[in-house]
C-alpha cells in the first residue's frame, strides 16, 4: 500500500501537467445540444409520433377512469342494501380496478419513455457524429454542452460556439 501512494502522487502530477498544458495549446468549442436537436428536421416528426402516443394513452386512461367511477358510484348507491359478502366482493372489484389503473399508468409511462428513446437515438447519434466531425475539422480539444448546465463560465476569446457549424454540417438552415 505504501508503494502505491508515490505512484498515485506521480500519476496525479503528470495528469494535471498534461491537462493544463492541453488547455493552453488547444481550442475549446461549445454548443447548446437542446437547440441543435430542436432544430433538426427529424424532431418534428418524432414529436408528432410521441404526441399521438401520449393522446392514445390519455384516452385509454380516461376510459379506465370512467369505468372505475361508474363502478364506484354504483357501489356507493347500493352499499347500504348489499349483503356483507356482496359488499366485500364489490370492494374487491374496486380495488382490482384501482390496481389495473395504477399498472396501466406505470406501463404507459415506461412505454412512452422507451418509444421516446427509440425514436431519438438515431437523431442523437447523427448530432453526435456531426459534432465530432466539426470538432476534428476545427482542431478542437474539447466541446462543452451549455444545455446541460455544466458550463459555469466561458470567456468568449477562449471558446467559440460551434452550433452554426454543426447545423451547416447537418444541412439545417441557420436562422
Amino acid at each position: 500500500m505504501k508503494k502505491s501512494i508515490p505512484i498515485i502522487v506521480v500519476a496525479l502530477f503528470l495528469g494535471s501537467f498534461l491537462l493544463t498544458s492541453g488547455f493552453s495549446q488547444g481550442k475549446i468549442g461549445h454548443l447548446n445540444s437542446d437547440e441543435l436537436i430542436k432544430s433538426m428536421p427529424e424532431t418534428d416528426s418524432i414529436n408528432k409520433i410521441l404526441s399521438d402516443l401520449s393522446d392514445e394513452y390519455k384516452r385509454l386512461g380516461e376510459d379506465l377512469d370512467v369505468k372505475y367511477n361508474q363502478a364506484l358510484e354504483a357501489y356507493t348507491s347500493q352499499a347500504e342494501t348489499l349483503k356483507p359478502l356482496e359488499k366485500k366482493l364489490k370492494e374487491s372489484e374496486l380495488l382490482d380496478m384501482q390496481k389495473r389503473i395504477q399498472a396501466f399508468t406505470s406501463e404507459t409511462q415506461t412505454g412512452y419513455q422507451k418509444r421516446q428513446q427509440e425514436l431519438y437515438q438515431p437523431v442523437l447519434l447523427k448530432a453526435q457524429n456531426a459534432i465530432k466531425e466539426v470538432g476534428k475539422e476545427n482542431g478542437l480539444l474539447y466541446i462543452l454542452d451549455s444545455a446541460q448546465g455544466l458550463l459555469l463560465y466561458l470567456p468568449e476569446d477562449e471558446s467559440f460556439n460551434i452550433l452554426p457549424l454543426v447545423k451547416k454540417k447537418l444541412g439545417i438552415k441557420i436562422k
